[in-house]
């Protein structure tokens, strides 16, 4: 189920519809292959679709050409991220327009 819907069971409150009506900044949201959890690349997607904007989305792993399948944790902490996708991050937040 979507995670919107979920919240909007709780507390009545119609989140993907306001969600869908923000001007959002530019997004850039990141997963991680082999995150099994609070990030998995489905539910990231799925929580990018309900915003409603068009945040670009980038699933880490060997498959996308990165150098690990990247899980919750060590998409931060790898010394491989420092040279995989750091750069790209750095320079998306130097000129998020550009991306």
């Amino acid at each position: 189920r979507r995670f919107l819907e979920m919240a909007t069971e709780i507390d009545g409150f119609a989140y993907d519809e306001a969600a869908s009506r923000v001007n959002w900044p530019p997004l850039w949201m990141i997963s991680a292959k082999a995150d099994k959890g609070l990030g998995h690349p489905v539910d990231v997607r799925r929580f990018s679709d309900e915003m409603g904007s068009a945040a670009r989305h980038t699933r880490l792993g060997r498959d996308n050409g990165n150098r690990l399948d990247y899980d919750h944790i060590n998409m931060l902490t790898a010394p491989q991220a420092q040279e995989d996708h750091f750069p790209d991050i750095l320079a998306w937040l130097r000129n998020p327009q550009a991306a």
